[in-house]
């Protein structure tokens, strides 16, 4: 996976450098020696994995990668333009990551959603 510079990232060396400088700095920071040989299990995520794992564009946990057409009044909105009924929610869509999490995840989208279909006998 290449950086935005177009250069191809050595993810093994810096989650190495990363995986050495947060032991370091808990070491320290904690008073202790030799947290690395007392881990027994660690998961690494990376670009890459995210990428893979969870088809997210390049490997951005965010959403869609930011430029110009990703934000404001060109960000996806939150209604699907063709199928009635289909709404889009998350980092990705309208208004996007800048709304805090711990809102409910649809509040911004009531005032689009249609009403709940009543069911006979209810």
């Amino acid at each position: 996976m290449k950086s935005q510079d177009g250069k191809t990232q050595d993810w093994p060396a810096l989650v190495e450098q990363a995986r050495r400088q947060v032991i370091k700095t808990m070491e320290t920071r904690l008073g202790i020696t030799g947290l690395r040989e007392r881990i027994i299990w660690e998961e690494v995520n990376t670009p890459l994995t995210w990428k893979e794992k969870f088809n997210l564009a390049h490997g951005s946990i965010l959403g869609i990668t930011h430029d110009f057409f990703n934000v404001l009044s060109f960000r996806p909105q939150s209604r699907h333009p063709s199928i009635k009924s289909a709404y889009f929610v998350g980092a990705s869509a309208h208004p996007g990551t800048g709304v805090s999490g711990f809102f409910h995840p649809l509040f911004p989208y009531y005032h689009v959603l249609p009403p709940p279909v009543e069911k006979e006998g209810s």
